[in-house]
């Protein structure tokens, strides 16, 4: 605590100086032209001007680049309005085409992250979302998106890239009822980047068991800490462990849910008695009461 005060009161003191060390520096002032007097063979006096000095150059100003427009549309393919014959369809109706054939030897289960870019469009051809227009690839676990994707993309390897025609009923339906869901036939074309597995049962318990002990040790020492070096050195340590990936199930809620309240309740009841005291105020006085008739 007390090194932190010293680094503070160091950077404020570097601060000062240096904003005093700019103010001192004065703006460089013009020269007046000097004017000397000198006699003539007549003996008048002719003003002699002596010239200035040539002015400091000042750097031009920097020019500030605008800044770039964002990205158009991406223009749908040529077969966006039905998949063509060369297509495989699967017994759901899905419907797909290999643009580009992949590196990877392995296809994602349902319960892997995986990580890709993708386009889609209606059909008739308006983009409706784009990680690619993005510029930033998205990850997500593969069971947690329309049946399309998660049927679809399970039959990828990594570096493919692959063009679906999903139909309504594995999509978003023929009428969304999420407000701004792209109705209908859907179009994407996705590229495998990566896969993540998931972990196997007895690795998922492990890292929940793991995550479970750090909270309740977490909540021990955060309880008995006297102030919020202790409280932030606690935190600290329990950073080290992550939470396990994926939905946790109710009984692992009901196992951590205990000490996650122990930990917020006396972190914050140390946090408020951290806190200066309010200033003391005047208190208004009681306003009376009326007089009876």
């Amino acid at each position: 605590m007390k090194k932190s005060i010293i680094v503070f009161i160091s950077l404020i003191a570097f601060v000062g100086c240096a904003q005093k060390s700019t103010s001192d520096k004065a703006a460089p002032k013009a020269e007046t032209p000097k004017v000397e007097v000198a006699k003539g063979k007549e003996g008048a006096k002719k003003p002699k001007t002596v010239p200035m000095k040539a002015p400091t150059k000042v750097a031009p100003p920097k020019t500030v680049k605008a800044p770039k427009a964002a990205p158009g549309p991406i223009p749908a393919p040529a077969d966006v309005a039905a998949a063509p014959v060369d297509a495989v369809k699967t017994a759901s109706g899905l419907a797909s085409k290999v643009i580009k054939k992949g590196t990877g030897t392995k296809k994602p289960a349902a319960t892997d992250t995986v990580k890709v870019h993708y386009t889609g469009w209606t059909t008739d051809g308006k983009m409706f979302d784009s990680s690619v227009a993005r510029g930033q690839p998205t990850s997500f676990p593969l069971n947690r998106v329309i049946k399309g994707w998660t049927e679809g993309v399970a039959l990828m390897v990594v570096g493919e890239k692959r063009r679906f025609w999903i139909p309504g009923n594995l999509a978003y339906g023929d009428t969304p009822k999420r407000p701004g869901a792209p109705a209908g036939t859907l179009v994407f074309d996705v590229e495998l980047l990566e896969i993540e597995k998931a972990p196997s049962p007895e690795e998922a318990k492990a890292q929940f068991d793991a995550f479970a002990a750090s909270v309740k040790k977490g909540a021990d020492t955060v309880c008995a800490c006297k102030d919020m070096t202790c409280v932030q050195m606690s935190m600290m340590a329990m950073s080290k462990v992550r939470p396990p990936k994926g939905r946790p199930t109710p009984e692992q809620i009901a196992l951590v849910s205990p000490d996650m309240k122990r930990l917020q309740d006396c972190g914050q009841k140390l946090q408020a008695a951290a806190r200066p005291p309010a200033p003391a105020g005047k208190m208004a006085p009681a306003p009376k009461a009326p007089a009876g008739k």
